[in-house]
C-alpha cells in the first residue's frame, strides 16, 4: 500500500483502484477516496476524511480507539448486530447527505441499483509512442525472466535433454555409409524440425497468463496490439535461434555428419 501511495503521488493524474475488505488502521489512513457498498447499494463515495461526518449524521459515529474501517463495515452489513438500517435506507441517507453537502445532481448518474457519483472534469493523458512502448515491453519481458528464472531455465533444460536424447539415438551416424544411414539422417532432420515446432508451443501458457494484462493495456490505449505482437515475435525468434544453435552444437558432437557418407559424396564431385 505504501508503494501504491507513492506511485500515485509521483505523477499527476494517476489513479489506483483497490478492492479491500476491512483494512487495518495503517492501510486505511493511506487511502484517499472511499467507495463503500452493501448488497450492491452505494453507502458512501467520496474522500476518506469526510466519511466519518456522514456516519455521525446517521447516528453511527466511530467509537474511540476503534478501527474506522471495521466500524463502517459492521454498521452497514446486515450480518452484524450493529446493523439497523437496510441497504436501501443507507443509500437514501447517503443521497440526502450528499445533497445537503452541496453536491449537485449533475455529478450523479442513475444506475439500476441506485446512484453513483461521477466527476465532470476531463483528465488528459499522454501515451507513449511505438518506440517507447516497444522498449518498455522488452524491459518488462526481461524483468519477468529475471524474477521468474524457471520460465527460461525450463525451456533451456528441455532443449538440452531432448538434444542429448536425439544425439544418443543416432550416435556416430556420420561414419556409416549404408542406405539405412541415409534414412537415419532424414530421421534426424525430421526430429530436429518437429522438436523445434513442438517446443515453440511452450510459450503458449505464458502468453495466456499475460493475456488479461495485455488486453487491459490495449483498451487503455497504452500501445497497439501489433506492437506487442511484433516485439514478442522478434524476442522469441532470437530466443529460438540461440537455443537452436546450442541444440545443433550438441547434436553435432554426438552425430558427426561429415563422416564416411559425406566424404564419399564430396569425393564423387571432385
Amino acid at each position: 500500500m505504501k508503494f501504491l501511495s507513492e506511485y500515485v503521488k509521483a505523477a499527476p493524474n494517476r489513479r489506483v483502484v483497490l478492492t479491500i475488505h476491512q483494512p487495518s488502521s495503517y492501510i486505511w489512513n493511506l487511502i484517499d477516496n472511499i467507495v463503500l457498498l452493501t448488497k450492491s447499494r452505494l453507502v458512501y463515495q467520496g474522500p476518506r476524511k469526510e466519511i466519518e461526518t456522514f456516519f455521525e449524521s446517521t447516528g453511527y459515529p466511530t467509537p474511540d480507539h476503534y478501527n474506522p474501517a471495521d466500524h463502517y463495515v459492521t454498521a452497514v452489513n446486515d450480518e452484524f448486530s450493529l446493523h439497523e438500517l437496510s441497504p436501501e435506507e443507507w443509500e437514501k441517507a447517503f443521497l440526502q447527505w450528499s445533497i445537503s453537502r452541496g453536491r449537485q445532481n449533475s455529478s450523479m448518474r442513475r444506475v439500476s441499483s441506485g446512484y453513483i457519483f461521477q466527476s465532470t472534469s476531463q483528465i488528459n493523458t499522454n501515451r507513449a509512442g511505438a518506440y517507447k512502448a516497444t522498449v518498455e515491453l522488452t524491459k518488462r519481458y526481461f524483468l519477468n525472466l529475471f524474477f521468474n528464472p524457471g520460465v527460461l531455465g525450463t525451456r533451456v533444460a528441455m532443449y538440452f535433454m531432448l538434444s542429448l536424447l536425439v544425439g544418443i539415438l543416432f550416435w556416430d551416424l556420420g561414419d556409416l555409409t549404408t542406405f539405412s544411414s541415409i534414412q537415419s539422417r532424414v530421421a534426424v532432420l525430421f526430429y530436429c524440425v518437429a522438436f523445434f515446432v513442438f517446443m515453440s508451443i511452450a510459450v503458449l501458457p505464458f502468453t495466456v497468463i499475460e493475456r488479461a494484462t495485455v488486453e487491459k493495456e490495449v483498451r487503455n490505449g497504452y500501445y497497439h496490439p501489433a506492437i506487442y505482437q511484433v516485439k514478442y515475435s522478434q524476442l522469441y525468434v532470437r530466443f529460438f535461434f540461440g537455443t537452436g544453435i546450442n541444440s545443433l552444437f550438441i547434436l553435432y558432437l554426438f552425430i558427426p555428419f561429415f563422416g564416411g557418407f559425406w566424404d564419399q559424396v564430396v569425393t564423387s564431385y571432385r
